[in-house]
């Protein structure tokens, strides 16, 4: 009799083991009635291998221990309190939900899509809190029309990506992210968001051993924000295309390299003297570096391409690069996240620099990411 079903959803699966049932015929959707049925079901698990599609009558997909290999649509909103796999090849599209729960693993090996069918909605609520968030596909969300902002919440004991992960938010209310220690070797790309690093009781410092691993790169954009109070450590990028980059503990933002591809910000909080210069490519003072706390002094060395800031016994530098002049360096007053914050500007001619770090030709160079030909 098996043979009569040659496609099963992993809800229909689960509602005919449950049931007994095989001689019922299933559409391409479930009912409410199959949910009290999965739901019912916690031992049980299931695969959807082929084109389907999941709705509910009441709005809520309650979603059992699955391996996706297909290609499976669901609508509305969707509860896993088990393990979800996108396997490789396959994909999971979450279509017009306003609120996803994943509170066990969530892996994403193929490709995991959030859309929406309507112009305009409210922004979504997802949220993944279980033992392991991991991507070495594609994880994107395309959320534009939303009306108030959309809040994602990454807080797993575990989350690594070596895929790429891409968060379009809210134009009219810039969406929220907060997430749990990372360790990234793929693409994060962020579009009118902001981004806490912290906890999500609020934005506190984590122990150097708590802190995030980022070796690959990071695209901050129209108006994004990122705010690191946690260690960031690794061998990444963090491009500022159109937005901000907020360092609370500069001290322990270390081995990563700040791009400015467009005009924003790098901002730091005056806390402790980070030892070693900030490696800053593209600065040209249109994008500014800032300091949130008042300035006594400001040097550059130019044999060093080293531009440091001075704030009692305390100094902040960045490594912008030979082929500015110290005289073209200023310090101007303004505002920042709110604060009273001092902007590092330069309004002088920038001489075209030879590459600082010498290589055999041609290569990319692993120190600060320029393209050597």
């Amino acid at each position: 009799m098996f043979n009569r079903f040659n496609k099963f959803q992993a809800a229909v699966a689960l509602a005919l083991l449950s049931r007994g049932a095989l001689g019922d015929s299933y559409t391409n959707s479930t009912s409410s009635a199959d949910l009290s049925s999965i739901t019912s079901v916690s031992s049980a698990s299931a695969s959807a291998t082929a084109s389907d599609s999941l709705s509910s009558s009441d709005g809520t997909v309650y979603l059992p221990s699955t391996t996706i290999s297909g290609d499976l649509t669901v609508t509305g909103k969707v509860i896993a309190t088990e393990a979800v796999e996108v396997a490789a090849g396959g994909k999971l599209t979450l279509l017009d939900g306003e609120k996803y729960v994943f509170s066990s693993d969530l892996k994403v090996h193929g490709d995991l899509v959030v859309e929406k069918s309507e112009a305009s909605y409210e922004g979504t609520a997802f949220d993944v809190s279980g033992e392991t968030f991991e991507v070495s596909g594609n994880f994107s969300a395309e959320e534009t029309g939303a009306v108030s902002a959309s809040i994602y919440s990454f807080t797993p004991s575990s989350f690594k990506s070596s895929g790429d992960i891409s968060l379009s938010l809210s134009k009219a209310k810039k969406g929220e992210v907060t997430f749990s220690p990372y360790s990234n070797a793929g693409t994060f790309s962020l579009s009118n968001a902001i981004l806490n690093g912290g906890s999500v009781s609020g934005l506190q410092r984590r122990d150097d051993d708590e802190g995030s691993v980022n070796n690959g790169e990071i695209n901050l954009d129209n108006g994004s924000t990122y705010v690191i109070v946690e260690p960031v450590s690794g061998n990444g990028t963090i491009n500022i295309v159109s937005g901000n980059l907020y360092l609370h503990y500069p001290d322990t933002f270390t081995g990563q390299t700040v791009v400015f591809k467009g005009e924003g910000v790098l901002a730091v909080d005056p806390t402790e003297t980070n030892a070693t210069p900030i490696p800053v490519v593209g600065y040209t003072g249109k994008n500014q570096i800032a300091i949130t706390a008042d300035i006594t002094a400001l040097s550059y060395d130019g044999t060093t391409g080293v531009l440091t800031a001075t704030q009692g016994n305390r100094q902040f530098s960045f490594e912008i690069g030979t082929g500015f002049s110290s005289s073209g360096f200023s310090v101007s007053e303004g505002i920042f996240a709110g604060a009273y914050s001092y902007y590092l500007n330069y309004d002088g001619v920038i001489a075209t620099a030879p590459h600082p770090h010498p290589h055999p030709l041609p290569l990319v160079c692993l120190y600060c990411h320029w393209s050597v030909t």
